[in-house]
């Protein structure tokens, strides 16, 4: 059992990581980027390129991802997002042309690298820790760790600092955020650059836990919705739980199961879980002071 219960929160480490990811641009842009997940697919399959192409360590393999991947999320938000701000009344275009972004980006993905999964060379043979004879891997471990980590700051920084109480008062209510001498605009693209950064530094771990390979990102995507969904917008802690509450349920689930059985009964516990709890854990639906 204590397998079991490892596999699931190092699985769902990765749906917690981004699951906070959407809501780093949530809160700071007050849109949902759906090419989120997709930023970290294409982070890992960076990693798989920087070290077998120049060899380069892990820790400069990890600096070249977050810093491209912080640079990809801003340019989804420059072109995908901003140049809507001035065209439509509403934030649902946002949330198409993010889409389509995510589809370009699994394609180009599966263009350039294929779609036969990769494996990234310096973790072939990664160092296993025995836990009371469950085993575990070193990089699961930093990963889980990393995840836990970056959301406690995060939650500090939403709660603590000026600017995140900014990007509180420009996702809640931009035109008035605006008229108290806000820089929404700034504040959109630095939390998109945020997102991008959190995830990058994580893109070689999540290569290794979920497979460098083209369509990784969509169940992803999908079950981080359902992190967002249980933990609440707005609610990075809420997301911190509910990513590793739903990898320790899909664990257990396919330990009893079958893996499409396993799907069935993920998705019944959501339901039965919105039904008992519609503002999710956060409460309210993530009210802005439950970040």
């Amino acid at each position: 059992m204590l397998q079991t219960l490892l596999s699931g929160l190092t699985t769902g480490a990765v749906y917690a990581l981004v699951g906070i990811g959407y809501n780093i641009v949530f809160i700071g842009a007050g849109i949902i980027n759906f090419s989120q997940a997709q930023l970290i697919m294409v982070g890992s399959f960076l990693a798989y390129a920087v070290s077998t192409k120049m060899g380069t360590p892990l820790w400069l393999t990890t600096v070249i991802c977050a810093v491209a991947v912080a640079v990809l999320a801003v340019l989804v938000e420059r072109v995908a997002v901003r140049p809507l701000w001035s065209r439509t009344g509403t934030r649902d275009a946002e949330l198409v042309t993010t889409l389509g972004v995510a589809l370009a980006l699994d394609g180009a993905v599966a263009l350039i690298w294929g779609t036969d999964p990769l494996q990234l060379p310096y973790l072939q043979n990664p160092q296993r820790v025995l836990i009371d004879g469950a085993g575990i891997y070193l990089y699961q471990i930093v990963l889980l760790a990393f995840v836990i980590v970056g959301g406690l700051v995060f939650t500090l920084i939403f709660r603590r600092s000026r600017v995140g109480i900014q990007c509180l008062a420009a996702s809640e209510n931009r035109t008035a955020a605006m008229a108290r001498g806000i820089n929404v605009k700034l504040l959109s693209s630095a939390s998109f650059a945020a997102s991008g950064l959190f995830l990058g530094i994580a893109a070689p771990l999540y290569g290794a836990q979920m497979l460098v390979v083209y369509n990784s990102a969509d169940p992803i995507a999908i079950l981080a919705f359902v992190v967002l969904a249980i933990g609440g917008l707005r609610s990075i802690p809420g997301s911190l739980v509910a990513g590793l509450l739903l990898g320790v349920v899909q664990a257990i689930a396919s330990r009893y199961t079958n893996a499409n059985i396993s799907q069935v009964v993920v998705f019944g516990a959501f339901v039965v879980f919105l039904l008992l709890m519609p503002g999710g854990i956060a409460g309210r639906g993530g009210a802005v002071r439950d970040v």
